[in-house]
């Protein structure tokens, strides 16, 4: 639903800034560092998702909600977001169930949050990366929903896709640029109006 350019932003930009300025070292060799560091822990591990960790392994003196706050502006929706949500409220229950930590959650879907009954921070709320099917078993009982009535959309593979298949969930992968390892997907969809289309086939329409 949301690009990626306040993330980027965050990770790629601001952290190494405020690491050059605190421990006296061009942007080049902050950017050099944090890259390496991120990559040592690895999208599998929970503190990769967390600013406040790094904040502290950088030994960063500002607050990393602060500087979240700070990149309001940098929040872009993807062109047919609103259009979607509006046509799906009402006739489904919508929620979102993400990875990104509740600071980056509570910026990025400032402006459709009203569209949704739920949001789970996967790393803030139950201490999880929603690397498995047991996180999204996890919320199917706390919302009291059938898997199979459950329809999961996302961009990463493993994560959005083939985790919640494993809880016996529906799930979609969004590739908006079309790449080969999505493309050998049966449930792949370009953008969100092909879930729309998508639903409506399922019932029928």
């Amino acid at each position: 639903m949301v690009k990626r350019d306040l993330v980027n932003r965050f990770w790629f930009e601001e952290i190494p800034k405020l690491y050059a300025q605190r421990h006296g070292v061009d942007f080049q060799e902050a950017l050099e560092t944090a890259q390496r560091s991120y990559d040592e822990i690895g999208d599998e591990d929970i503190r990769w998702y967390l600013p406040q960790y790094w904040f502290q392994r950088f030994d960063l003196e500002e607050e990393a909600e602060g500087v979240i706050e700070g990149l309001r502006g940098e929040v872009k929706l993807f062109p047919e977001v609103r259009e979607v949500l509006g046509e799906l409220k009402g006739r489904y229950k919508l929620i979102v169930i993400s990875n990104a930590a509740r600071p980056f959650l509570e910026v990025e879907l400032e402006e459709i949050e009203d569209y949704f009954e739920e949001v789970f921070s996967c790393v803030s709320d139950l201490n999880q990366v929603k690397k498995g099917a047991w996180v999204y078993r996890e919320i199917l009982e706390e919302l009291g929903a059938e898997a199979e009535r459950v329809v999961h959309v996302g961009d990463n593979r493993r994560f959005d896709y083939l985790a919640p298949r494993e809880a016996g969930m529906n799930s979609l992968l969004v590739d908006r640029n079309g790449s080969e390892e999505a493309q050998e997907e049966d449930c792949t969809i370009t953008n969100l109006k092909e879930l729309v289309d998508s639903l409506e086939h399922k019932e029928g329409r």
